[in-house]
């Protein structure tokens, strides 16, 4: 078992993996996400309310749509909900749309699928597009669906509690049209919050890795967990994975402050900001973590592989304060 010190370590292979980017995947031109809903917009109950009174009530339909940051969409509105005989279309290459639900009823992460985009019947006009999930004030995009085609349903990552904003990019050089976004569990218990009920707080460091063999392959692939992309880094059995926030976790929340998305038996080491390490605990599979109450803020957080089977580890995430 080799035990390295990250700092020491990047100075024999920052030349391979210096240049990596590990933000968000998908194209690079994507859109800002707004700190917040600058100025209020007429919703689409009081723009089309008759036609409304044929929709059933609380089916978690998209309410409206940001215009400041939608590009080359036809009749962007008529997206919003499947069912009335209009589409959006999105037209040409790169085409997007932001749309967004009203107050308390967000996207929330529940059982099974989350989200549905839904499309036009004709494959010619069905994709391949992107789709995006943020909240006001996130600090990127969550990529939940890449090159779709047609209507789809789509299942939130667990570092995903709730979406206020979904984006929508089109993937080819022709037309997409978009006939209706709907949240599958509208509001139920999520609250977007602007940010504070989602788990986007990843670490700015890998800072330690143990392991059987430690090279740049290895290195690159533990680094992407720091913003929980790819496929996961697989430790073997007691291998270890320490990160570090340069702005610590603070406890503010009183449970649920530190998630672990993983695939297997691991424990979990916190280091607060006067360099005590605590163990926080044993966790299975992707597992939520409240801090103790004696413990103000984290600064790291070390993730130990069972002794008998190996982990892999997708993302540590804490929530912003």
């Amino acid at each position: 078992m080799k035990r390295a010190v990250i700092g020491i370590l990047l100075s024999t292979v920052i030349l391979s993996i210096g240049s990596l980017s590990y933000g968000a995947e998908g194209p690079g031109n994507l859109p800002e996400i707004p700190k917040r809903k600058e100025l209020p917009k007429q919703s689409l109950q009081a723009i089309e309310r008759p036609k409304l009174r044929a929709l059933p009530r609380g089916a978690g339909w998209a309410d409206s749509y940001l215009p400041e940051y939608t590009r080359n969409v036809l009749d962007p509105m008529d997206g919003t909900r499947a069912g009335d005989g209009r589409v959006a279309v999105m037209q040409g290459l790169d085409a997007r749309i932001i749309y967004e639900f009203a107050p308390g009823e967000e996207a929330v992460n529940g059982p099974g699928p989350d989200l549905t985009v839904y499309t036009s019947e004709s494959r010619r006009y069905s994709g391949p597009y992107d789709v995006y999930v943020a909240n006001y004030g996130a600090p990127e995009w969550v990529l939940v669906g890449q090159g779709i085609i047609g209507t789809a349903s789509f299942e939130f990552p667990p570092s995903v509690r709730s979406a206020q904003l979904v984006l929508l990019m089109n993937r080819h050089a022709g037309e997409t049209e978009i006939d209706g976004v709907q949240a599958l569990h509208p509001g139920e218990g999520g609250g977007g919050g602007g940010g504070s009920n989602v788990f986007d707080y990843y670490p700015d460091e890998l800072v330690g890795l143990w392991s059987d063999r430690i090279d740049t392959n290895e290195v690159i692939a533990a680094r992407s967990i720091l913003r929980g992309r790819g496929n996961g880094y697989r430790m073997p059995p007691n291998g270890e994975i320490e990160v570090s926030w340069n702005r610590p976790i603070t406890n503010v929340w009183g449970e649920d402050d530190l998630l672990i998305d993983a695939d297997g038996s691991y424990q979990v080491w916190i280091t607060d900001t006067r360099g005590r390490e605590i163990f926080l605990g044993q966790g299975i599979n992707t597992q939520r973590f409240a801090l103790p109450g004696n413990v103000t803020a984290v600064s790291r957080v070390r993730v130990k592989a069972d002794s008998r089977r190996s982990v892999t580890i997708y993302s540590i995430a804490g929530r912003r304060s």
